[in-house]
């Protein structure tokens, strides 16, 4: 999140849109999806299609995740005694280097740990 105080390398969130492939639509419920999003990171927003019901098989959540944190491509959800596995398609390249501390590559295809290297001691 920006503040006055930003720096590049402080923040690794990111706004992340997601599907939950084979949600059922019992689940498509407001509440309930703030709290799948709030256990990956802290939930956004759904949606319109998903809370207007429009897209049965799918719903779709924005989420601010932490991105110097390998995502799950799974979570196990339990309401009351209802306890699923739910897979994850991002609809985003979740990458984040952690040696230039900015988003969109990681640090093994980072263009300044190959100067480093190229140049030399």
């Amino acid at each position: 999140r920006w503040s006055p105080a930003f720096k590049r390398h402080d923040s690794p969130l990111a706004a992340i849109w997601m599907r939950l492939p084979g949600l059922t639509l019992p689940l498509h419920n407001p509440s309930l999806l703030k709290a799948i999003g709030d256990s990956l990171g802290r939930f956004l927003r759904a949606d319109d299609a998903t809370l207007k019901f429009k897209n049965p098989r799918s719903a779709r959540i924005c989420v601010e995740m932490d991105l110097s944190v390998p995502p799950p491509p799974v979570f196990v959800a339990t309401f009351g005694e209802l306890k699923f596995q739910q897979s994850i398609i991002y609809e985003s390249r979740l990458l984040y280097c952690t040696h230039c501390w900015l988003q969109g590559h990681c640090a093994q295809t980072c263009r300044n740990c190959k100067r480093k290297h190229v140049a030399g001691p």
